[in-house]
């Protein structure tokens, strides 16, 4: 009887626990992990909420993100929000499955270090996934590959993919980050 009521117990925390994060949920890596980007936000420990748009007529990217992967917006009571785009994620996805989950850990990190610096929050986004475990010297690799064969991109990320990879790298090597440490280039 006492371990049913510990069943009991641990299953109403968990309904609880979904009902109060109504607004969040795990975004999947391509490695079928789910994961949260947990941030704190003007002092308390948030779970970072997530949305997928996607265009109407499903054959290209969501007129509200201008063809970018993810976006960061804020709710009205200005807590951020995660903004991804089906289409193009799905695109990336085809590409690099991996390459979507740098994008999670990007978003997130525009969040967490309160950064509209896309070097200096793609730069984060490596040290993260590091730190979780999820990148190693083989996957920085590959995404680093996929940056570089990315031509024109806006000028805020350094007009080419081979910049914005460039001066991630510098600002990763200034941390002096074992994943760049003692490599040229």
């Amino acid at each position: 009887m006492k371990s049913m009521s510990i069943i009991y117990k641990v299953g109403l925390f968990c309904v609880t626990l979904v009902l109060c994060n109504t607004g969040s949920h795990a975004y999947t890596l391509s490695d079928g992990v789910d994961i949260f980007c947990n941030v704190v936000w003007d002092g308390q420990q948030i779970i970072v909420e997530e949305q997928y748009l996607f265009n109407e007529s499903g054959n290209s990217w969501h007129p509200d993100l201008g063809g970018a992967a993810a976006i960061i917006k804020y709710a009205d009571n200005g807590l951020p929000i995660i903004v991804f785009d089906k289409y193009v994620m799905n695109g990336i996805y085809e590409k690099l499955p991996l390459q979507t989950d740098f994008i999670f850990y990007h978003e997130c990190a525009h969040i967490r270090y309160k950064s509209d610096d896309e070097f200096y929050t793609n730069c984060w986004a490596v040290v993260d996934m590091f730190a979780d475990g999820r990148l190693d010297s083989n996957n920085f690799y590959w995404i680093e590959k996929y940056h570089l064969n990315m031509r024109l991109l806006p000028p805020k990320y350094g007009g080419a993919g081979f910049v914005f990879w460039e001066k991630t790298k510098r600002c990763l090597r200034q941390l002096d980050h074992p994943i760049v440490r003692d490599k040229s280039g």
